[in-house]
């Protein structure tokens, strides 16, 4: 059985809709060349075979194969000075010391 290579129609599709590679590019947030390359080839498109194969064994569409959830947001990033504490903790107060400074303050009050 002769192995079949995928060829994307991509090029041929863009077309019909009157996008250039830089539209299409610009939708998809990735490089003008990364479009050119797929559409000429260069660049492996594998995962397109992968899906098709799997669309084929489960007998269904991309749609069904694969389901869009919301992008949840990252995590709020450290700042700097959270991240140097991480690191470098503050030295803890030995007992004797604390004790003292809690016998001042309640005299205090």
């Amino acid at each position: 059985m002769e192995h079949m290579k995928p060829i994307s129609r991509l090029a041929i599709l863009r077309e019909k809709e009157n996008l250039t590679q830089r539209q299409l590019a610009d939708l998809l947030e990735i490089t003008e060349n990364t479009v050119a390359n797929w559409e000429t080839g260069r660049s492996s498109v594998e995962w397109i075979d992968r899906v098709v194969k799997l669309c084929k064994i489960f007998a269904c569409t991309p749609e069904e194969l694969i389901e869009y959830v919301p992008d949840t947001k990252p995590a709020k990033t450290d700042s700097l000075a959270d991240i140097r504490a991480r690191l470098n903790p503050p030295k803890s107060i030995p007992l004797n010391q604390y004790n003292r400074d809690q016998s001042s303050e309640s005299r205090a009050h």
